[in-house]
């Protein structure tokens, strides 16, 4: 996943649906847009408002470091505020990877590992 590193760390802006990526693009305090609409589709799927409304993802949502965008054209209005300004909402940013994310030292497996080892 070296590949994926590498793109978050030269990419400006960060696009995605309701997702734990939107995390991964915090640590790397890129600005994050969640489209918060649905793309026109013949098959059935849980309609985006709905999944917005999943606990967890209200959680992350509420530190305010994700712009949700309701439109495509809203959209492209706030990736044009994030290039004129990437600082936007990097405070957020922060704080919500501080509140959910315990360390950024690429040691997690190690400590889960350590923790099973452990208990057993």
């Amino acid at each position: 996943m070296e590949w994926l590193t590498e793109v978050l760390y030269a990419t400006d802006v960060v696009l995605c649906f309701m997702s734990t990526f939107s995390l991964d693009a915090m640590a790397f305090d890129k600005p994050v847009i969640n489209m918060y609409y649905d793309l026109p589709t013949k098959k059935r799927f849980t309609p985006m408002e709905e999944l917005y409304k999943f606990i967890h993802y209200q959680m992350v949502l509420k530190e305010g470091g994700i712009a949700t965008a309701k439109s495509g054209a809203e959209v492209m209005k706030v990736i044009a505020e994030y290039v004129a300004n990437p600082s936007l909402r990097s405070q957020e940013r922060k704080n919500t990877i501080d509140k959910f994310c315990y360390k950024l030292d690429g040691k997690s497996s190690e400590r889960i590992a350590n923790s099973i080892i452990a208990n057993l």
